[in-house]
Parts: structure tokens; sequence; C-alpha cells
């Protein structure tokens, strides 16, 4: 407690500072009993968010991220509302979503879990399955989940580890608030280079999927070379937030034929590793009269037609000013001819593209 000084302006300057203190407890009670009434409302936030930040750790500017704009907005939530909020930050982007992770590490309020493509080359070089917490005796041990995408992944391939390992721990953690991080870099074609095969439609359906899970929901932008596909990635989030059932055109079970090897071997993993932290349900998986059937396609080739004709009215036009030297250029830094491609996915492994 300060003791206030006579004389001069000691004292004015003591109770104005007083009355700052005064006038900021109160608008955070204002804030905390609004939110109390407002729980179980349904209440929806987009940014579009450039350059990304997900890689930022708060000490070092990495992988273009200057800011960790959901670190940020986290720290002022929590301090305005309430320190031990519960709050999900779900991040898909063909890179993990490092500088994210190290923040809330430690802290078991916050549940981190990213998608991403690792190999343990790939860009940038983190995100191991096993990177649960801390330790296995610490508080947050289970709050970071990693799930690896390998190469030749697809939406099915995301859709059975989100279904199978992200949901149930979703569910028991039960968010007040979730941050979307969307990176849509991860999509076939996407200048980046991954080796992913995503649809921006894949998106869409997380959102639609995480909407029934947590009444608030801030949608923000991670990467994504390829504005195209960006825009329409986030069209197909847009269309979830604003109530069109069109964006839920994946089936609610699919055979384990259609799931990769290794995505499988991770989730059983990964349940396997947290079930004395989490209840895991059965397999989400109906291999009945699915066996011979081909999986759908939905290669970014067969989007942008599909985004136009599920509902002209509700279309989304997003229009992104991004500044990017490879955006503008014709050709990248991995030269002309057969060999440029190759070059460009080595410098982009590497972090140096």
């Amino acid at each position: 407690m300060r003791t206030r000084r006579r004389g001069g302006g000691g004292e004015e300057e003591e109770e104005e500072e007083e009355g700052r203190q005064a006038r900021e407890k109160e608008k955070k009670e204002r804030a905390r009993e609004k939110y109390k009434n407002d729980k179980c409302k349904k209440r929806y936030a987009v940014t579009l968010n450039r350059p990304p930040g997900h890689h930022c750790d708060g000490q070092r500017i990495h992988g273009y991220c200057y800011i960790n704009n959901v670190a940020a907005s986290i720290d002022r939530v929590c301090k305005v509302m309430d320190t031990k909020m519960k709050i999900l930050v779900l991040d898909v982007d063909v890179h993990h979503g490092d500088g994210t992770q190290k923040l809330f590490y430690s802290n078991p309020n916050v549940l981190t879990i990213s998608f991403h493509q690792f190999d343990g080359t790939f860009f940038p070089c983190t995100g191991e399955r096993k990177e649960y917490g801390p330790s296995r005796g610490h508080a947050a041990y289970g709050t970071n989940i990693n799930i690896p995408l390998h190469p030749g992944a697809t939406d099915y391939d995301l859709l059975y580890a989100l279904r199978n390992v992200v949901w149930p721990i979703v569910d028991e953690f039960q968010p007040e608030i979730a941050y979307y991080a969307v990176g849509t870099d991860g999509v076939d074609g996407d200048r980046a280079c991954p080796d992913t095969k995503l649809s921006p439609l894949i998106y869409g359906q997380v959102c639609y999927e995480l909407m029934s899970r947590c009444s608030k929901i801030v949608v923000t932008t991670e990467g994504g070379y390829t504005t195209s596909f960006l825009a329409d990635g986030m069209n197909s989030v847009m269309q979830a937030l604003t109530g069109s059932h069109n964006v839920n055109i994946f089936p609610s079970s699919f055979a384990q034929a259609w799931i990769r090897p290794e995505t499988k071997n991770a989730v059983e993993c990964t349940r396997s590793d947290l079930k004395k932290i989490y209840r895991f349900p059965d397999l989400v998986y109906d291999n009945t009269g699915y066996e011979d059937w081909k999986q759908p396609q939905t290669s970014a080739s067969h989007v942008h037609t599909f985004m136009h004709q599920i509902h002209p009215r509700t279309h989304f036009c997003v229009c992104l000013c991004v500044i990017s030297r490879r955006e503008n250029k014709q050709e990248t830094r991995g030269g002309g001819g057969g060999g440029g491609e190759k070059k460009k996915k080595e410098l982009h492994k590497t972090g140096k593209y």
C-alpha cells in the first residue's frame, strides 16, 4: 500500500493513480459479469492476420512471424477475464506452431493442438507426437497434442485423427474459448510445396465440428502462400460460422483403408499414451461396404467450382493483400527448368526459402 506524499503534486498524483486503478478494476468486473451472462451464447470472431504468428515464441522472430497473434490475444483475455480460463488453440498448418507450443507448454489451462507435416527435417523440425507436456507429473502434461501428418496425408487422415484423438480430448477439457488457427499451406499445390494433400474444404469441416464443442471461437490466419487457396479455405470457414450446412460434406465415418498406416499408428499410440488422462471412446470408422470404394476426390483442383456451386448466395469473397516476393515472381529462387521445384522443396524444409 502506498503512502501519500505531502506537499507539491505528490498527493494529487497518488489520488490520480488510485482512481485509475479503481476504474481498471471496475472495467474488469464488468467484463467478467458480461462474460458470465453471455457464457452460453455463441460468439465468433475472424481476423485476417498478415504476417502470421505461430512460430514466434515471444523472444525471437522466426519463420516470418514477428508477433504471436494468438498468444497476445490469450494474454489479454486472461488478464481481463480470468487467469484460469480454459482455452483451446487448434492449429492446422503444414508447419508446426513451435512458438505457440513453447509459450503454453507449461500452462495447464491452455490446450494446444497442432496438425502439421513432420518427418524430422521439414521446417521447423519440431512437433514430435510425444511432446505432451513438461513431464508426466506436471499439471500441464497432456495439454499439448501434436498430430504429425506424413507425406501423402489427405483430408481423411486429418479427420480420422481429429475424431479419434482431438475431439475426445477437447470434449473432456471443455474450453471456454477456442482459437482456430487456419494455415492453408497444407493444401495440395500450395507454394509452400507441402507433401500433404489437403483441400481447402477441410478447414470448413473442422470449424463446423468445432462449433458444437465451443460457443466462442476466434479464427485467425496462419500460413498460406497461394492466395486462391487461402481465400477458398477461409470461405469454407466463414460458411461454417454463418450456419451453412453445405460445408459438412465429409462422411461421419469411413473405411480405415482410406487412412495412411502412419496416421493410424499415430492415433493408436497417442490414445494409448494418454489413456490415464483422457477417456477415449471406441475408434470411429466404418469398414462395412467401403473396402473396395475409391477414396472421394477432394483435391484443390475440384474445389473452386464446388465453392461457387454449394450456395452462391452465401459465397464469401475473401480479398487479401499479401506482401510476398514469391507471390509476385514467376520464377522462384530455385530457378527455372526441371530442378526448380526440387530445389524449392529443399530450401523450404530447411527454412531458408
